[in-house]
Formats: C-alpha cells, sequence, structure tokens
C-alpha cells in the first residue's frame, strides 16, 4: 500500500509537471504569436508617409493655384492624388495581414510661395525612392512578404515617376506647359499622356485611369 502511494504521487507530482510545461510552452508560442514583425512596422511607416504627402500637395496646389501657377497646381493635385492611392493600397496591405492603419501626425506647413513647395516635394519624393522604400523592400523579402514586396516596387515606381517630374519643373522655376494628367486607380501611377491606353506599371486598362483638372 506505501508503494501505491508513492507511485500514485510520483504520477501526481509528473502530471503536475508536464501541466505546468505544457501551459508555460503555451505562453512562448503566443509570445512568439504576438512578436509583430518588422515589415508590419515600415508598411505603417509608408503609410504615414503616404498620407502625410497626399494632404501636404493639396495644399502646395491650393498655393500654386492663388500665385496663378494653374499647371502647378493641377500638377500638385494629381500627384496628391496619386499618393492617396498609394496610402490606400498600404491599408490594404495591413488588412491582409490583419492590421489596421494608425493614423499618422501631420505636420503642419510653413507659409511659402509654390516654388518653395516644389522644392520640398523634390526633397520628399528622394527621401522615399532612394531611402524608405529600398529599405522596406529588402526587409519584406528577407520576412518572406513576397506579396508586400511585389506592392512596394510597384509604389516605388510611381514614386520615382513623382520625383523626376518634381525635380523638372523645378528646375524650370515651376513654369510647365498644360498637360493631360490621369492617375492608375489600381497602382497610383501618374500617366502624363491621353494617348497611353495601359498601365505601364501594373498593366491595367485606361477605364481604370482616373483624369485630374
Amino acid at each position: 500500500m506505501k508503494a501505491y502511494t508513492q507511485i500514485l504521487a510520483s504520477v501526481l507530482i509528473l502530471l503536475m509537471l508536464l501541466s505546468f510545461g505544457f501551459m508555460t510552452g503555451c505562453k512562448k508560442k503566443d509570445e512568439v504569436k504576438e512578436e509583430q514583425p518588422i515589415t508590419i512596422d515600415n508598411l505603417q511607416t509608408a503609410y504615414g508617409a503616404e498620407v502625410k504627402r497626399a494632404t501636404w500637395y493639396d495644399l502646395f496646389a491650393k498655393q500654386a493655384a492663388s500665385e496663378r501657377l494653374t499647371n502647378l497646381a493641377v500638377l500638385f493635385r494629381a500627384i496628391g492624388r496619386s499618393e492617396q492611392i498609394h496610402a490606400d493600397k498600404l491599408a490594404s496591405l495591413l488588412r491582409s495581414k490583419g492590421y489596421e492603419t494608425r493614423a499618422p501626425i501631420i505636420d503642419s506647413i510653413a507659409p511659402g510661395k509654390a516654388i518653395q513647395y516644389l522644392r520640398g516635394a523634390v526633397s520628399l519624393e528622394s527621401q522615399e525612392v532612394e531611402s524608405m522604400y529600398p529599405n522596406i523592400i529588402a526587409v519584406a523579402e528577407l520576412e518572406k512578404f513576397a506579396d508586400v514586396a511585389a506592392e512596394l516596387r510597384q509604389i516605388q515606381k510611381g514614386d520615382s515617376r513623382h520625383f523626376e517630374i518634381f525635380k523638372e519643373i523645378f528646375e524650370r522655376e515651376g513654369k510647365i506647359p498644360k498637360a493631360d494628367y490621369s492617375v492608375c486607380t489600381v497602382c497610383g501611377y501618374l500617366i502624363t499622356s491621353a494617348s497611353t491606353a495601359t498601365c505601364p506599371v501594373c498593366n491595367a486598362k485606361k477605364d481604370k485611369f482616373e483624369r485630374i483638372q
């Protein structure tokens, strides 16, 4: 009877240890599960950047219009719309991974002339194209988010287009001829010719283009 009691006690102790180990293991698994990939933080950062630019370019457009720089105002509106589509794409990516967007804090813009804002736009787009997107694409690839990396490359191409156009217009001191601006509503790429039938980035057809005036 004494031996039986000892065996029973040993079994109970073993069960308790196994139970504790199971609970600890579950806790560790939960902790690992809750660890957020760097790519998610990067998507939040990129989302905030795109929302800010969309907001700022709308303000820049109003300033350009007040200076009677009509064509520049239309360009700012067009690129602002492009940035908003980029932000929407990033928000969709976050939701597809089970996360909601964080509302960015949008810094106020100091009063200035349209040409000053144009210089600022060149700098903003340069940062995105040359630093932000290359870095977050590399991280997405390392973390095996191939779908995210592919979407980010499309956005990067769109912002490269913004940078090229802003830089060229700045070198012309903000003076640009009238142009037919459209934005691909699928990927946000800026179209500058009415004869373009297919988006060069995502291959969307012309019926997906939104004309900006």
